[in-house]
Parts: C-alpha cells; structure tokens; sequence
C-alpha cells in the first residue's frame, strides 16, 4: 500500500516553523484575549521539500526518496 501525503495548505503569510500568522502573534489585544481565555499557542514543526509541505517527517522522507529511485 503506497504511503499517503500529508501536504498541509498554510497561508502565504504564515510562519513556517511554527504556523503561527505574524500579524495575529505581535497583535496585544489578540494576546490579551488569547490570555483570557486560557489559549496558547503551539509551535508545529512543518518539513518543507520542493515546495511541499508536511505534517511530519516521514512523510517529508517518503517523498524524497520516491524521487530518489
């Protein structure tokens, strides 16, 4: 059975090691009610490959080495 890809479609404007939009994550008052709220962020690695994206590693290996062969 061939391995699936997971290719995560993230926005131009966000930050590619952690997912995060720049513009939300520097905003007070978007940190303020995130705070209130009891939200926090957390940081995802993303494995970027020939301008694919994935989800995690394995993934990002399979699809180089199918390449490869």
């Amino acid at each position: 059975m061939a391995e699936s890809q997971t290719v995560l479609p993230l926005a131009a404007t966000e930050h590619i090691m952690t997912g995060i939009n720049p513009e939300i994550a520097h905003d007070p008052e978007m940190g303020a009610r995130l705070e209130h709220l009891g939200i926090t962020v957390v940081p995802r690695a993303v494995y970027e490959w020939r301008g694919y994206r994935y989800s995690n590693a394995t993934d990002a290996i399979a699809a180089a080495e199918r390449t490869v062969r």
